[in-house]
């Protein structure tokens, strides 16, 4: 749980800026299309080989797998965020840029209060998923309760692994039910 809450922060943090630099309604062309294309990459590699370059470059350990995971919710959460920036209602913008608005005024102020719901929503995402993945990202050696699933298979602890998954099951059930009502106190504002 620890190794998803940091991970999808990390990669909020990255995501975010990348995202705006990618909006076809904040940032030009020049700009846009080469912070699209290292999106696009980071969302290529699946989280688990984003673990083993990790290990590579840090080490074996929980470091590894929160890299690996800040990575591959960047790529991700850049590409939810750039399309809901794209989404938003035209006319608040078109408002700001009849005043004379740059584009980063017109994103603070017209973009990012209207997406915001979506933002969340799909932080939310991410993060259940980043639950799920790090229990696998241990396989590799990449810290996290995936290798103590591991090592109990390895060792024919049966019922050890089997308390294990039951125990990500929880946290993804919990986080499911917190999400849900998160989604409906912004929907309800």
């Amino acid at each position: 749980l620890q190794m998803s809450l940091i991970g999808t922060g990390v990669g909020v943090c990255l995501a975010y800026p990348a995202a705006v630099l990618a909006a076809r309604n904040v940032s030009p062309a020049w700009v846009r299309t080469p912070v699209r294309q290292l999106l696009n990459f980071t969302r290529t590699v699946p989280s688990l080989i984003w673990a083993l370059f990790c290990v590579a470059a840090v080490g074996l350990g929980p470091l590894a797998g929160v890299l690996a995971l800040s990575l591959y919710s960047a790529g991700y959460l850049g590409k939810f965020f750039y399309e809901a920036f794209e989404h938003a209602p035209r006319g608040p913008q078109e408002a700001l840029r009849a005043i004379g608005a740059s584009g980063l005024q017109r994103f603070r102020r017209a973009v990012r209060p209207a997406t915001r719901p979506a933002v969340v929503a799909a932080v939310l995402f991410m993060l259940e998923y980043n639950v799920r993945a790090a229990s696998v990202l241990g396989v590799v050696g990449a810290g996290g309760i995936g290798y103590d699933i591991k090592f109990y298979l390895d060792i024919r602890n049966f019922p050890a692994a089997l308390a294990c998954l039951l125990l990500v099951f929880a946290v993804v059930v919990v986080l499911d039910a917190c999400s849900a009502r998160l989604r409906r106190r912004l929907v309800a504002e």
